[in-house]
């Protein structure tokens, strides 16, 4: 059970965090940086599996990698990323490949400051433009690395 503080300032920080950039749909072409945010934390499986294949097929269509695969030491006592290790720099894609029960990646994607953002789980207050849920049962669990193609896929059908 988490704290109570710590849940109530949750709460209260995703409510006034919002993104001033406007956001929409963009061509494939359009897109030349991306950040992958990639959850190492609250997930049983490997990230770097996700952060490989995400760094690959990104680079592989010329677009600018930035990978967010943040560990324990990179958060603050309610589980944003530190300044210090946060990258502040305009980007045109925000990809999540986190679950939505992850505070720190809601954080990030309600506060990125890029032009498209795409996930694979829907957050409240259409956050995302783009959302591509991979198949999952109780037996296999989605995995990071199924959405990378999918969700490009899609970003390579947009014109």
């Amino acid at each position: 059970m988490k704290n109570p503080i710590v849940l109530l300032v949750r709460r209260y920080v995703l409510r006034h965090t919002q993104s001033s950039t406007p956001t929409s749909l963009l061509p494939m072409q359009q897109i030349r940086s991306a950040v992958v945010y990639v959850d190492g934390l609250t997930t049983a499986e490997d990230p770097t599996v996700a952060c490989r294949l995400a760094q690959r097929l990104l680079l592989d269509r010329g677009i600018e990698v930035r990978i967010l695969c943040p560990g324990k030491k990179d958060l603050d006592w309610i589980g944003r990323i530190k300044p210090e290790r946060r990258d502040e720099t305009l980007c045109d894609l925000f990809l999540s490949l986190a679950d939505p029960l992850d505070f720190t990646a809601e954080y990030e994607a309600r506060r990125a400051e890029a032009r498209f953002k795409a996930g694979r789980c829907a957050l409240t207050g259409g956050v995302f433009d783009l959302v591509a849920s991979t198949p999952r049962t109780e037996q296999t669990p989605a995995k990071q690395a199924d959405a990378i193609p999918a969700i490009l896929e899609i970003l390579d059908k947009i014109q």
